[in-house]
């Protein structure tokens, strides 16, 4: 099988989302300006995906959203290598974007003055965030033990396109 990697707008987007997360976890303090702005850009980028998604007529570009009967069929056959995402695989990607969008908009919550200092809207932006660092973790697992067990070659299809550069 043809190893086909992501169109350069989804690498760029994914590993843009992945640097700024990475830096604001690890470099940025909560309710600095940077963080802040860290938060909002990952929501935008999120945006701009969904944008992709939602009116690009590129099949490459496309991710559904799977039914409960899907996921439950890749589970008990065991289907693990789809062309593009498998069912679970697009659950955890449209989890993750859900989540990114919450934890911008809960820590935006937390600059109004509605509710600035407000404790439960504090508890809800770590909740959110907490989650989200928990599926990603999920993710990076799923994918590493794909990629070892399965020998699905998914990290090759994140990094560039060899064929055109030689």
């Amino acid at each position: 099988m043809a190893i086909k990697p992501w169109p350069l707008p989804i690498r760029l987007i994914h590993w843009s989302l992945v640097a700024l997360l990475s830096t604001d976890l690890l470099l940025l303090e909560a309710g600095e300006w940077a963080h802040k702005y860290a938060g909002f850009s990952m929501a935008g980028l999120v945006c701009l995906r969904v944008g992709f998604l939602v009116f690009s007529r590129n099949p490459a570009y496309k991710l559904k959203l799977p039914s409960v009967a899907a996921i439950k069929r890749q589970i008990s056959q065991r289907q693990w290598g789809h062309a593009h995402h498998s069912p679970l695989g697009a659950l955890m990607i449209f989890s993750i974007w859900s989540l990114m969008l919450a934890a911008a908009s809960s820590g935006y919550l937390q600059t109004t003055d509605a509710f600035w200092g407000e404790e439960w809207v504090e508890l809800l932006h770590s909740v959110i965030v907490y989650s989200l660092f928990t599926l990603i973790l999920l993710h990076i697992t799923a994918i590493v033990l794909l990629q070892t067990l399965v020998k699905l070659p998914l990290l090759q299809r994140m990094g560039r396109d060899k064929s055109t550069h030689k």
